[in-house]
Formats: C-alpha cells, sequence, structure tokens
C-alpha cells in the first residue's frame, strides 16, 4: 500500500454486482471530516454536505441514493429529486445498506444517536420516502464509531469502542425469522 496526499474523490458506494448502479465517488472535506455534496458520476441534483452515501435498489427497477447529511437529516435522491426520509429522528450519523432474502431484499442498518456508553444497531427498510423498522435493536457492547456496507454487499462492518477505550470490528448480517 502507498500513501499520499490527494484529492482525488472518494468511494462511497461500490455496487458487490456489476448490474447495478455505477460506482458512486465523492469528495471529501479533508478539514472537516465530512463529504461535500460534490459526487461522481452526478445524481441531477446538488447534494448537501453528507456524512454517508448508499444506494437502495427499487422493485420497479434502478436506484435511490441515500444520504445522512452534517445537518442530522437523512435524505433520499430519486429520479433527481431530493426529499426528506420520515422516521429517522433517531439514527446515528452512519449506517450501511446491505442485500439479504429478508423482506423487499434491501435493509438499512443503522447505528443509534449520541454518544451513549452502549449503542445498538437496527434494521430498516425505505420502500418510499418513510423509514420503516424492521429489527428490534441489536445492542452494541460499547459505542458504534463507524458503519459500512461489507464488500460482499450481504453484511455491515461495524467499528465499537468500549468503555475501556478499546476498539473492535464487528460483521453484521440480516437474518430472516
Amino acid at each position: 500500500m502507498r500513501c499520499r496526499a490527494s484529492d482525488d474523490p472518494w468511494p462511497v458506494y461500490q455496487s458487490a454486482d456489476a448490474s447495478s448502479a455505477p460506482a458512486l465517488k465523492a469528495f471529501y472535506n479533508t478539514a472537516r471530516d465530512y463529504f461535500t455534496g460534490v459526487v461522481t458520476p452526478g445524481v441531477g441534483v446538488d447534494l448537501p454536505p453528507f456524512y454517508a452515501a448508499g444506494m437502495i435498489p427499487r422493485a420497479a427497477g434502478g436506484a435511490a441514493l441515500l444520504l445522512e447529511g452534517i445537518d442530522g437529516k437523512v435524505q433520499i435522491v430519486e429520479n433527481g429529486v431530493m426529499r426528506t426520509v420520515a422516521g429517522t429522528r433517531d439514527w446515528g450519523s452512519d449506517f450501511a445498506v446491505v442485500r439479504s432474502g429478508c423482506g423487499s431484499g434491501t435493509q438499512v442498518i443503522v447505528s443509534g444517536s449520541g454518544e451513549a456508553t452502549t449503542d445498538s444497531l437496527r434494521a430498516f427498510e425505505i420502500p418510499a420516502i418513510e423509514a420503516a423498522p424492521m429489527s428490534a435493536p441489536l445492542a452494541m457492547e460499547g459505542t458504534v464509531t463507524a458503519l459500512w456496507t461489507a464488500s460482499d454487499g450481504k453484511s455491515a462492518m461495524a467499528v465499537v469502542r468500549n468503555s475501556a477505550g478499546d476498539y473492535e470490528v464487528d460483521r453484521v448480517t440480516a437474518l430472516c425469522n
């Protein structure tokens, strides 16, 4: 691995299968720890600065872009229109989109909000512009400090800081009942 200073855009979404939406890259604000809202390829609207992004496949074809803004708003971009997603008030600043055999086949795994000594993860589906909880909260043994979709697209990786200040990485997968 070779590290170097760069202003190249970071990959924020890469499909696990080539038939899905194209890779999405975003420009990172190195002075602030978030993405500026400038993405490539463009999505047809001006995006606000954001912490997390992911693509949600739609039953009718295509995909919607989900964003967690630095203002705490979760928004969805679909067909060139950006709308606020209802039911996301308690979401933390990270989420991961995972494919599964549950429900619609795609869930959004989110961390809880705040800096609690114990955090949680919960699965949601977003069939339109409202997030519907699909699981009970999964208690984590500390605070979730980062969450992203694993390269297989079927699980999420969660970085958790425990009460002793140590970090661990957990793989989370949606299981159906």
